[in-house]
Order: C-alpha cells, then sequence, then structure tokens
C-alpha cells in the first residue's frame, strides 16, 4: 500500500485593508462652517455625521459638469433649509477636500469664483 504524499495547507493571502481616506477642510469651508454652526452642538454634531456619511461613500454627491467638473455637491436637509456641501474625491490618494458649504442661494457662482 503506497501512501500518498500529504498536502500543504496553503494560507489564503490576507486582504489588503485600504488606506483609510483622509479630509482637508479649505478656509472657505471652516469660515462658512463656523458661521452656519457657531456653538451649537447639535449643528455641529449634524455636520461631522454629514461629513462622515461623505467619508464612508465619496459617490454619495451628484458630479458636476463645466466649470466645476470633478467636484461633487452633496444635498442634506435640515428642517425646511437645504444645505449644499461641496467636495472633490481623490482616488488615488484617498482624501477628500471639502470646498464649501452653504444655502442654495448664490451657491454655485460662489463656488466657481473659488475654485
Amino acid at each position: 500500500m503506497v501512501k500518498k504524499p500529504k498536502k500543504k495547507k496553503v494560507k489564503a493571502k490576507e486582504k489588503k485593508k485600504p488606506k483609510p481616506i483622509d479630509s482637508i477642510h479649505k478656509p472657505k469651508f471652516r469660515k462658512e462652517s463656523k458661521y452656519l454652526c457657531g456653538q451649537d452642538r447639535v449643528a455641529l454634531a449634524l455636520l461631522e455625521s454629514d461629513l462622515n456619511d461623505i467619508k464612508k461613500d465619496p459617490y454619495i454627491g451628484k458630479p458636476k459638469t463645466g466649470k466645476l467638473k470633478g467636484i461633487r455637491v452633496h444635498k442634506v436637509k435640515r428642517g425646511t433649509d437645504e444645505l449644499l456641501i461641496a467636495y472633490k474625491f481623490d482616488k488615488k490618494a484617498r482624501t477628500i477636500t471639502y470646498f464649501n458649504i452653504g444655502s442654495h442661494e448664490n451657491f454655485y457662482r460662489n463656488l466657481d469664483k473659488y475654485v
């Protein structure tokens, strides 16, 4: 009776975890977020949760065309108000750059001038 050679167990290759996504806040974004939230902890927590949603799924915002190509805008409801968050996701560097936050009035015009 001939014994068969034992098969060596091959370890499954460990999946590489993707690098975490970093966020960069432009000065205009910081200024507008301080203006909107101020010292209100509830509004600040809601803004943080919105930014975390964007961080989890960077493609949640609608892509813009024309002069604003490459920028995405995510709409957030705050009661009767609607806030727009403009950001850009760099896939290779795994960074999200936040440009502006504000209401719809003159938002795209100001964003076009800023970018």
